[in-house]
Order: C-alpha cells, then structure tokens, then sequence
C-alpha cells in the first residue's frame, strides 16, 4: 500500500505538479474530482426522476382501471340482481302451473286446462333453469332457492370491494413510490447544488492568493465533502415498500368487514357478522405486523374494532363488556394513525364516532371538530358532533348542528346523502332506547331526519303546516289468493301483534282533509329500525279526491312471499312533512300453511275429509283418513285450528295393530312436518321423529312433539305436534 501510494504521489509530482504554483494544481485536482461527482449525481438524479414518473404514471394508471372495472362490476352485479329476480319470478310461475296440472281447481276464475298447464310448467321450468345458469348469485356458494336470502355480501366483497381496495392500496403505493422517488431527485439536486458552491469557490481560491486562497480552498472542500457524504447517504437510503402480504390482509380485511352489517337490526348480532368482523381483525392484525410502518394497516385494523364495537353497542340485544375493549383499541389505532396522517377526514370521523361511544364527548366533539375542518359538505359529521353535544349536556350546541347538519345536506346533494340519512336514522333510533334521557331530544331530531330524506328524495321543500292533513289511515294486511290477486285481511290497529301466515304486505287506506292536489304523499316503512327500500311509495294526492289507497307489497310478496317477521313502522309523509306513523308487530310463525290450507293440502294428497267440527274454546277441528280406507285400517290426520285459522294442534294415528304401524306415522309425520314448518323446525322434528321411541318428547321453537302407542285391540301409534 505504501508502495502504491508513493508511485501515485511521484506521478503527480511529475505528471501533474506546477513547480512554481504547486497549490494550484491541487485545486484543480479537487476541481475535477468535484465535476466527476457532479455527473455522477447527475445521472442519479435523472434515474430517480425518472423512476419518480413512471410510478405516478403506474398509479394514474391504476387509478383509471380501477375507475373502469369498478363501473362494470356494478353494472354486471346489478344485472346479476335483475336476473335472480326473474329466476324467483320463475319459480313462482313453476309452482303455479305445477298445482294447475296436478288438480282441478279453480284457478283465475277459468278452469285451466291440463295440458296447456303442463306445458307450461315445461316452459318455466327451462326458463328458470336458463336463468339459473346466468348468474353466480344463483351458483354456489351464493345459490340460493326461493325461500332463503341470496349471500349478495359475499359476491360483492369479491366481486367489487376486493378489487376496489386492492386497486385503492396499489394505487396509494405507487403514489408514495413516486413521491419517494421524487424526494431523492430533489435531495440529489440539492447535493449537486452544495458542489455547484464548492466548485465556484475553488475556482475564486484558483484565481486568488494568501488568506483568501485558504479559506475559499477548506470552504469549497467542505462543500465537496459534504456533497459526496450527502450523495452517499441518498443513495443508501432505503425505498418505502409495503410487502404484498400485507397487502393481501388489507384486503382481506375489507372484504370481511363488507359481508358485517352496521345495523344489526336482529334482536342479536349475528354469529355469522362475529365470525366475519373477528377474521376482518384477525386479517389486519397480520396487515399490521407485516408492514408496521405504511399507515394504511392501522387504519383498516381501527375500522375494524370500531365496526365490530359499533354493532355490539347498538345491537337490540346487549354483550355487556364486549364493546369496552374493542373501542379502546380502535381508538388507538386511529390516534396512531391521525399523528402520521392528520389530513384524512374519514380517520378523524372514526375516531370522533369511536370515543362518542366509548362515553367520551370532548375526544368526539374535537375529532368532529378536525373532520369538519377537512371536509366542510359532510352533513353526517355534524349529527354526530351534535350527539357528542347532547351527551355532554349542551343541548342549544345539539339543536344548532342538527340545523346546521339538515341544511347542508339539502345544499351539498351529495351521492352518499341517502345512505347516511338511513345510517343516522337507525343509529338514533337504537340511541333513543339506550340513552333514555336524551330520548326526546333524539326522537326530534330523528324525525327532522327523516322529513330531510324524504324531501331529497321527491325534490321538494318540506311543506308547512298549511299542507294538509291525514284525517284517518287504516292499515289492513293483505294476502294473495290462488289467482295472485291481492286480498284483504283484518285491520291491523296500531301496537298490534299479526301473525306472519299468509301476510304478502299491506293496504293504507288514507282520508285526507285540505290536501292541494298534487301533493306528494310518500309512504316510509321500517323493519326493526331499517327502513325497507322495497316498500318506499311517493305518489301524488289525487285531484279533487278526499281519499287514497296505497298498497305496500314488495316484488317478492308480489310472487307469494310472505313478509318479514319484525316491529314495523309505517310513516305517511305530505310533502315531506309528516302526518301520521303507525306501529305493530308481524309476529314469526312456526307454521307455514293456515289450518284450511293444510286442510286442502291433505284432499289433494288422497285423504278425505270430513267437516270442520267445533271444539273447546271456540276452536275448529278437522279429521281426514286416507281415501279407500277408515281409521281402523288407514292413517287418521286431526287439524285443530284457532278462531284465526292457525293451527294450535295436529294428531297423525294409526292402529297399533298393523305391523307397519310405527312406519307408517314416523314416515309421514317427516313428510308432512317437512310441507307444514319452518325449515329450521321442521329439520330438527323429522330427525326427532326418525329416532325417538314412544314415550318420547321434544320441543323444537313454539311446536311440542310427541310420540306415544297404546296397546290391546283399540291401541294406535300416535305422532302429536301441540303449538304455543
């Protein structure tokens, strides 16, 4: 080493060296050294440029494509929609033409003819196979049948929210790829900016001499060196990458949480929205560890806590503790994330809301406060700045975002508008029950709420007090007879409790007094808090008329679906103002068919039957025995019904003598029990049935089964079913 350094000094004492100005030469020794790094920095700064714009290209990019597939993914999932609702149409025209060919009823007035029944069932039978093969909603592991909801969440989490989040992350990841690119082009500019300095001043101390040769000459070495350090360290530094896995748990994450439900409006949350809301957790924990440092990871792992916390705490029925820790978590996990990104308004938002319920008002007012700041349109954050407000007992700060809230919604006319009235709305509608003294106050607001919904809505201001009445609304429920002809029931009188059998939705009949023609009369119906989108009428009062009829039937109660079981809510609106509610209750059935129709059901299946005879408590019953045969040789069928039709009772005998008694009850007891419950009974009574000895009994919903047998001559095999 030593050797080699001595040559090197010898050539440039040789080479290189000005005997007279031997000082010059080192500068300008410095001077070219210092013009090599420049080109060097040079280069380096036009690569990262360069790399700078091809990730923002690679994010526009993204950007755009996202845009695209997202726009076809809603259309090809709405056509998807439209096309299993045909499949149910479908199905119910198959079930009609089915019973058309198999018996002689009387059906739209006409006897139909057999085979042209028959040949139609062959026809909807193909067309709904066809629409089968259409769409994924109708293959699994979305199938679904005409008694059961179609799983659209989980398409949707694959089909639109996966592909969203993932383009949204990728898209943000080349964002930050470009900006960190462009911040080592800037900090290379800077370093060639430190040699430009301290070439010109080797360049003065080369023309120059004495003292202020020696301290142009240090002054621009300095200036070298602290290039040279500078490049080096930009060149080292590291790039911001965000691992694919992580990635992939981000989305993960989104999906499950897409397939939860905010509003919870099930007397429980679901197991099912648990499982989805702990792997939606599970997923951005693992987000969280594989890319601490990238933000977005915290971010999706607090919606998630909060999403969860927030469907416990507004649930119908509580999980005491549960709520506590998840809110506390998420809480810290949005505070993380806000001190490295303050400028999200949504961050903000989620964790205002988090500390609201977690009890904390003054984190919740602040939080509104900052999402305000950053996004001014939001109707929603007021409302929840005001809620924070009441519960910390200002209750004029409460009235005046309730005002402020309402007002810039009608202004704003933002797309999410609808989907946050009805979020607040139910939202409320839970706190009214949980906080019981700030109930009236909510219930006000609650019902400004929804005026504003329903003005949005039609396009019209809310309409004064001069804008007619509802003198009398009359609410009868409605069934479908076997021509699909709608049919009126009883009265349903307000806190009334109806059962759910044969109930396809319901007539208002409305007798309105000073209504202006034209004016909007809208219907709004609520199911458990929810308002029910397939109910939703804005029609206008009819010219010169007193009164209106209006019926509420979905498309499915339309095909012969009964309605939901659930607290129900019916407002009526006139010009967004409104003018009468109205609540009851459809209370679930254990029992699918009324008493007449199992009845019928029994005759059109080789019984006969005799008369309706009276029983105690003004009940009915009914016996059948199978055609050809008598009760002491045949199986007998007893039907007892209450005044309203429902069964309360129903006795399958056989003698005891046959030697297939025991068969022969068992087997036709799961047949019929599988006609005549609800499919989550009726599964539980037949694998009961199939196993039992006599003697046995068993409880399965509102239904009581036993099975008994008694010997000698007169003994029977005896299959009751008693319902509560």
């Amino acid at each position: 080493m030593q050797r080699l350094v001595r040559r090197l000094y010898e050539g440039w004492r040789c080479r290189l060296a000005d005997d007279e100005q031997p000082f010059k030469s080192v500068l300008v020794l410095f001077i070219a050294l210092l013009t090599v790094l420049t080109a060097t920095l040079a280069g380096l700064q036009v690569d990262a440029s360069i790399h700078a714009a091809t990730a923002g290209r690679t994010a526009d990019a993204i950007g755009a494509d996202a845009a695209g597939r997202s726009t076809g993914s809603l259309i090809q999932t709405n056509s998807d929609l439209g096309v299993y609702r045909r499949w149910l149409e479908l199905v119910f025209d198959t079930a009609w033409a089915q019973r058309a060919s198999e018996s002689d009823t009387v059906l739209l007035e006409d006897r139909v003819d057999p085979a042209l029944a028959t040949e139609l069932l062959r026809i909807d039978r193909d067309l709904a196979e066809w629409a089968r093969r259409q769409s994924p909603l109708l293959q699994p592991p979305y199938e679904a049948d005409a008694k059961s909801p179609i799983d659209i969440a989980s398409l949707d989490a694959e089909r639109n929210v996966g592909p969203a989040v993932r383009a949204d992350q990728d898209r943000r990841i080349a964002q930050a790829e470009a900006a960190s690119w462009g911040r080592r082009a800037a900090d290379y500019v800077t370093a060639i900016t430190l040699i430009a300095v301290g070439l010109f001043f080797l360049g003065l101390a080369a023309a120059l001499g004495g003292t202020a040769r020696r301290i142009l000459t240090v002054s621009g070495v300095a200036f070298g060196l602290v290039a040279l350090i500078s490049g080096v360290a930009i060149s080292a530094r590291p790039m911001d990458s965000v691992p694919t896995a992580a990635v992939d748990a981000m989305v993960e994450a989104e999906m499950d949480m897409s397939k939860g439900a905010w509003t919870a409006s099930t007397e429980r949350v679901a197991e099912a929205d648990r499982r989805n809301w702990e792997a939606a957790i599970a997923a951005a924990e693992r987000a969280v560890q594989l890319a601490p440092g990238y933000p977005s990871t915290w971010l999706v792992r607090a919606d998630a806590r909060l999403r969860y916390a927030n469907a416990l705490v507004l649930a119908r029925e509580q999980s005491p503790g549960e709520a506590g820790p998840l809110l506390d978590q998420a809480l810290a996990d949005y505070r993380h994330y806000t001190a490295i990104d303050d400028t999200s308004y949504a961050a903000w938002w989620s964790l205002g809301w988090a500390a609201y319920l977690d009890g904390d008002a003054p984190t919740a007012i602040a939080a509104a406060d900052r999402a305000l700041a950053l996004a001014p349109d939001q109707f929603s954050l007021y409302l929840n700045r005001g809620l924070a407000r009441l519960t910390a007992g200002d209750v004029a700060g409460f009235r005046a975002d309730i005002d402020t809230a309402l007002s810039v919604a009608a202004r704003a006319q933002l797309d999410s508008n609808g989907w946050f009235f009805g979020q607040n709305d139910y939202d409320i509608g839970r706190l009214i029950v949980l906080r019981p003294n700030e109930a009236p106050q909510l219930a006000d607001a609650q019902r400004r709420i929804r005026e504003a919904a329903v003005s949005a809505r039609i396009g019209r201001p809310i309409a004064s007090d001069g804008g007619g009445s509802i003198e009398r609304a009359t609410i009868r429920s409605l069934t479908l007879d076997q021509g699909a002809r709608l049919v009126e029931q009883k009265i349903v009188a307000p806190a009334d409790r109806i059962p759910i059998l044969g109930v396809a939705g319901f007539r208002l009949s409305l007798a309105g007094r000073g209504v202006p023609d034209g004016a909007m009369v809208s219907v709004r119906v609520w199911e458990d808090g929810v308002e029910s989108p397939e109910y939703r009428i804005d029609r206008p009062w009819p010219d010169t008329a007193s009164q209106m009829v209006i019926d509420l039937v979905s498309p499915y109660g339309r095909m012969g679906q009964v309605v939901d079981a659930a607290e129900y809510e019916i407002a009526i609106f006139i010009d967004g103002a409104t003018r009468a509610t109205q609540e009851f209750r459809v209370d679930a059935a254990t029992l699918k068919l009324t008493a007449s129709k199992f009845v019928e059901a029994l005759a059109d299946s080789l019984h006969t039957c005799a008369a309706p005879q009276a029983a105690d408590g003004g009940r009915q019953s009914t016996t059948c025995v199978m055609t050809g045969l008598t009760r002491d040789n045949g199986l007998e069928v007893i039907v007892t019904a209450d005044a309203s039709d429902s069964i309360d009772r129903l006795v399958l005998s056989t003698p005891n003598s046959l030697p297939i008694a025991e068969s022969i009850v068992r087997e036709t007891g799961g047949v019929w029990f599988s006609v005549l419950l609800e499919s989550s009974i009726a599964s539980q009574a037949q694998n009961w049935i199939a196993t039992v000895q006599p003697g046995g009994s068993a409880t399965f919903g509102a239904a009581t089964f036993s099975l008994d047998a008694t010997a000698g001559d007169g003994g029977r095999i005896t299959l009751t079913m008693t319902v509560q």
